[in-house]
């Protein structure tokens, strides 16, 4: 399916040629779209499947054209489970990280059904994972213009008339990823008090899973108290760039709550940003002996090394997060910047192109292979 207007043609149906819908009436005064390919229309484009395929198209990217309400109809008649055949396909790319295509679809599914509840949600959680994917890349500025719209949907999906516990639960791991804790806590808690009286008996819904992954995340925010304003206002100062200002709230925010393993890794985040490495380090240290341990500590830990000479701890480090996160692309380049403080031209040369297998479009990767040819 093209994502272009250019190859759309409206055109009145001719007399021999017939539109065969079952409980609806083709207007002919009404012109239908026409997908063709090449420069130039050919009568021979003119079939069932390319006028379709034309609606498909308007769905995506022409919501305002007058007749839209029409030729959902007529879409919709023609093709009783486009929705459902839809969704599948969508969901299907972004899995394979197709996102272009993947993206394309949700569109037309949002101007097939606007009000849908389901597809919004949908939407949502496509966007998510593709600002996820833009940050493995290291594309922070298409990240963070992906979350915006992904926040947009879940704000869509949770205010609907139609009630969807998931959308509630979906936007609690959307807020809780975006170190949101207010936000995560608001939805987390809706989720609970939607699904109390709801039962899964055959498993499918992972109802038990989500309730505990709910109730595991409210209690860590309960603890270190991370719906603080303070620490919501650290994070996203740090986030920015106004790394001084960062600083000083979450050093605000650790004098009243000296033992959240989260407020110290954000003070180690944002002194490693500063380039204070040893003190870095040090608060690093505090987040791990207070519970903190995934694969983010430790690549963090491994640049404060790295920058500090310590190679042979930024590498063990550095095993430890792959460990966890064998495909984060960020890991595995610092495994190659580490190989270029040694020196090891060709094993740095080795990681950048294992980063290009999961990310092509890496920038990291993509520039330091680039430093390497010259």
């Amino acid at each position: 399916m093209s994502s272009s207007l250019d190859n759309v043609l409206f055109i009145k149906l001719p007399e021999d040629f017939s539109l065969p819908v079952k409980d609806f009436e083709i207007r002919n005064d009404i012109p239908l779209p026409v997908f063709f390919e090449g420069e130039k229309f050919k009568a021979e484009n003119l079939t069932e499947e390319a006028i379709f395929a034309g609606i498909l198209i308007l769905l995506a990217h022409d919501t305002q054209n007058p007749h839209i309400p029409y030729y959902r109809e007529l879409i919709k008649k023609a093709r009783p489970k486009l929705r459902e055949e839809l969704t599948s396909v969508a969901i299907m790319k972004a899995l394979d990280e197709e996102f272009t295509f993947a993206e394309e679809i949700f569109a037309t599914l949002r101007g097939l059904n606007p009000d849908d509840t389901l597809t919004i949600l949908n939407s949502a959680n496509f966007f998510s994972s593709y600002a996820d994917y833009f940050r493995k890349i290291n594309l922070f500025d298409d990240a963070t213009a992906y979350n915006e719209k992904a926040a947009h949907f879940y704000s869509l999906a949770t205010d609907s008339e139609t009630v969807i516990p998931d959308a509630y639960f979906y936007a609690g791991l959307f807020f809780e990823k975006m170190q949101n804790f207010s936000r995560c806590k608001e939805f987390f808690e809706s989720y609970l008090a939607l699904v109390s009286n709801e039962k899964d008996e055959d498993g499918k819904k992972n109802l038990d899973k989500k309730i505990g992954k709910a109730n595991l995340t409210l209690q860590k925010i309960s603890t270190s108290n991370l719906d603080d304003a303070l620490f919501q206002g650290a994070y996203e100062a740090v986030r920015d760039g106004d790394i001084d200002g960062g600083i000083e709230k979450v050093r605000l925010f650790l004098a009243k709550n000296s033992k959240s393993p989260n407020g110290w890794f954000l003070l180690g985040w944002a002194l490693r940003s500063d380039g204070k490495f040893p003190d870095a380090l040090n608060a690093f240290k505090k987040s791990r002996e207070l519970g903190l341990e995934n694969s983010e500590i430790f690549n963090e830990m491994a640049i404060c090394h790295m920058e500090l000479g310590g190679l042979d701890e930024a590498e063990k480090l550095l095993c430890k997060a792959l460990e966890m996160d064998g495909e984060n692309s960020k890991i595995i380049s610092n495994l190659g910047f580490l190989a270029l403080r040694r020196n090891d031209e060709a094993t740095a040369r080795k990681y950048f192109l294992s980063v290009l297998e999961f990310s092509p479009e890496d920038k990291i990767a993509l520039s330091a292979l680039e430093m390497l040819e010259r």
